[in-house]
């Protein structure tokens, strides 16, 4: 009898056990589906919103790092402009309005802006001794290859700042979930300054093959749902089996608000360790401010004392040849046609 009573006892922990790992495997399941739903809903685009943003980085770089990725002529010339390449600083503003988007920076005193509105694109310089702006290029939206690609790389970077609260090493991390070879490793609630978040451990593996599609390990994002599920921590190791590095990537982000429902960080520390050869760490600091002062005029030349594009001028002008061009196609088909009437 006391067998069977123990026997008994071993049976329901057993099941009692396993009724734990149940609840706790559908608990974290559910946790997890409810990540992903709530980072799709929370992603929102840019183009209405009308924000300015100061972004203000700088770098601490080490001389492995320097030496793996500078070639002689680049660290050259730094040299001659008196930058020391172990530290770099560059202060970029960018401006939205509605569909208008502006990206001016700042570096050793020069200026450089390229710009859209909604009718065409521009570029100006000025450089720090100047007293105007020097207009690079200005072409109709649609009109120019040359502008329209440099348009669709600002409209990307635009789209990839703003889904940066959700992005995982360069990716938006739904998107990231849904490919093959992701794998959530635990999903559960944990407690952060007294801040209940989301933490997340997972993994990515790619074929050995693949060169510059690395796979991720050690990788963890921490969001916080009541910052529309921004991720507000994320560290992942990277490996290029091809090449025989890896690199690990941890961000911090602190000061997130909410701008027209975005959450952005006013400051970012982003540190890169670097396994190749010889082991390295760069340390970058990203620091934001932002304001809703955008003024539509802004986005035209002629606030920069520059006058209007007239592009109807050349329009017509263009216009005008094509129709003159077609007008001497019909006259001497009609004069060819004359002269075999006449012959025959």
């Amino acid at each position: 009898m006391p067998r069977l009573i123990r026997g008994a006892s071993f049976l329901s922990a057993v099941t009692l056990a396993m009724l734990v790992v149940s609840v706790c495997v559908v608990a974290g399941d559910t946790l997890r589906d409810r990540l992903i739903k709530e980072m799709k809903k929370a992603k929102r685009s840019p183009r209405s919103i009308n924000l300015r943003m100061q972004i203000d980085s700088f770098s601490e770089i080490s001389d492995t790092a320097i030496e793996a990725d500078y070639s002689p002529q680049y660290l050259e010339r730094l040299k001659q402009k008196g930058e020391d390449p172990k530290k770099q600083q560059k202060s970029i503003e960018l401006a939205y309005y509605n569909k208008c988007i502006m990206r001016k920076e700042y570096r050793d005193g020069d200026l450089a802006i390229i710009c859209k509105n909604d009718q065409y694109a521009f570029s100006l310089f000025k450089d720090k001794e100047a007293q105007s702006f020097v207009l690079v290029y200005a072409g109709q939206l649609g009109d120019d290859p040359r502008t329209d690609k440099i348009i669709k790389q600002e409209e990307q970077k635009a789209q990839q700042l703003f889904t940066g609260p959700w992005t995982v090493a360069g990716e938006y991390f739904p998107d990231l979930a849904s490919k093959p070879g992701f794998r959530f490793l635990d999903v559960k609630e944990v407690e952060q300054n007294g801040r209940k978040l989301i933490r997340a451990d997972f993994e990515y593996l790619v074929e050995e093959n693949e060169r510059y599609n690395p796979s991720l390990y050690d990788a963890y994002i921490i969001c916080d749902p009541a910052l529309r599920w921004a991720i507000v921590e994320q560290g992942v190791t990277r490996k290029y089996s091809k090449i025989g590095s890896e690199i690990r990537h941890t961000i911090t982000i602190n000061d997130i608000k909410l701008y027209e429902g975005i959450p952005l960080g006013e400051k970012t520390i982003s540190a890169t360790k670097w396994v190749h050869k010889n082991g390295e760490t760069d340390l970058t600091t990203i620091s934001r401010e932002m304001s809703e002062d955008v003024l539509e005029e802004e986005f035209y030349l002629s606030h920069y004392g520059l006058p209007e594009p007239n592009f109807e001028m050349r329009w017509s002008s263009s216009w005008l040849f094509y129709l003159l061009t077609v007008l001497f196609c019909f006259g001497v088909g009609y004069w060819v046609y004359r002269q075999r009437s006449s012959a025959a």
